[in-house]
């Protein structure tokens, strides 16, 4: 099969639309006798599947909700030119589970399919995989000292977490600090201030979307949100250890802060980091994406990093970083492999995924410039960090 296109990225069936949406193309690519055999048990026909896969694809917003993770492809020859291939599906925000199976013909120049069933899973258990994923949860996990909705998303022992906060419009956080942890935010939306003291230095900030925000070991810290809900990521570096991690402190007048201080809307350099994401990218990064260095210290980086629209990206792989992403715009896939697994996951905004250290990953953008947040633990290395991937999983675009 090494002269054919490989049958993995053809699956999950008609989920592809980076590949084609007409009616041409689908018809192209099932057989005449095509038939599927849904989760429900029942058997449609080609003429049946082809009309749900085109009204799927009329609607607008289609692609943007489609989340879906494939892991356990494995692909046997039957006969000549005739190929099976089955595979571990995730979807519904990774919440559904069904065991995938295909049965793929090579006709000429290209593939098409015969068979495609899917067998539902009664549990849904991705515990023993060592490469997360995560959809920002509709339910809040807890809810945090400074009056915050917590979602936890992801945790990498000994190097970090990641989570999503959401401050209520026109409310007023507890002032606290921390005992172990340095905390970045990045506001994501709404509007709001922020006091912090480290040391001798003070200032009262002004909160604003693709702004962010640095909370130093030590720092004290109060803030409030204005008309609308404040929505911010939230790094914690190391892991958020418990709860009692964060320490009230005794002066809690609000009021106070804000006649006492100025309101700032400038930039702050470190300890007290404030700042909005560059108009212009610094560099680029080994697998090709725009790179807008936000925060360092010294348990790790952050990063805005955009991958422009049908750009597929090279495979590499870190030699000391892990890494968490989280999307906030765009659709595309990415592919991550280590000794044990292999997967493939569509990105869309509010998916959230780590990079375990050793992992060979790739990535893609389909149709639209695919942007995220990218966390890196420890601090990158140097120039000699990433290292190319000898078999990507997809060809990557021309160096042009």
């Amino acid at each position: 099969m090494s002269n054919k296109p490989k049958l993995s990225w053809y699956e999950p069936l008609f989920h592809h639309p980076e590949l084609g949406v007409s009616s041409q193309f689908f018809e192209q690519m099932t057989h005449e006798d095509f038939w599927e055999v849904g989760a429900s048990g029942q058997k449609y026909k080609r003429t049946e599947v082809l009309q749900t896969v085109k009204e799927r694809y009329q609607d607008v917003n289609y692609s943007q909700n489609d989340t879906w993770e494939c892991s356990n492809f494995l692909i046997k020859e039957i006969t000549k030119d005739f190929y099976l291939i089955t595979y571990v599906l995730y979807q519904s925000k990774f919440t559904r589970k069904t065991c995938r199976s295909s049965i793929w013909r090579w006709d000429h120049d290209h593939w098409k399919v015969l068979y495609h069933q899917g067998t539902p899973c009664e549990t849904v258990n991705r515990e023993d995989c060592n490469m997360k994923t995560i959809f920002l949860p509709e339910q809040y996990d807890y809810l945090a000292l400074d009056n915050t909705e917590i979602r936890l998303l992801l945790e990498q022992a000994h190097h970090g977490g990641i989570a999503h906060g959401t401050m209520l419009p026109n409310s007023i956080s507890e002032a606290i600090t921390h005992k172990t942890v340095f905390e970045t935010w990045f506001i994501l939306s709404g509007t709001g201030k922020m006091w912090r003291k480290f040391g001798e230095q003070q200032r009262l900030d002004k909160l604003e979307p693709n702004t962010i925000i640095d909370m130093p070991l030590g720092v004290e810290y109060q803030f409030a949100s204005d008309d609308e809900p404040l929505v911010f990521l939230i790094v914690t570096m190391p892991p958020w250890p418990g709860a009692d991690e964060a320490v009230l402190l005794t002066d809690q007048n609000w009021q106070s802060r804000l006649d006492k201080f100025k309101l700032e809307s400038n930039a702050c350099d470190a300890p007290l980091l404030l700042k909005s994401v560059p108009d212009n990218y610094q560099h680029t990064s080994p697998a090709r994406a725009e790179v807008r260095l936000l925060s360092n210290n010294q348990f790790g980086g952050i990063a805005h990093c955009t991958l422009k629209k049908d750009i597929v990206s090279k495979a590499v792989t870190h030699k000391t970083v892990s890494e968490f992403w989280y999307v906030l715009s765009g659709t595309g896939q990415i592919w991550r492999k280590n000794s044990e697994q292999e997967i493939v996951t569509k990105l869309v905004k509010n998916v959230c995924i780590d990079i375990p250290l050793g992992a060979e990953f790739q990535y893609r953008a389909d149709g639209e410039d695919l942007v995220s947040i990218c966390v890196t633990m420890p601090p990158w290395s140097g120039a000699d960090e990433a290292r190319y991937v000898d078999a990507p999983y997809w060809i990557p675009s021309n160096n042009d």
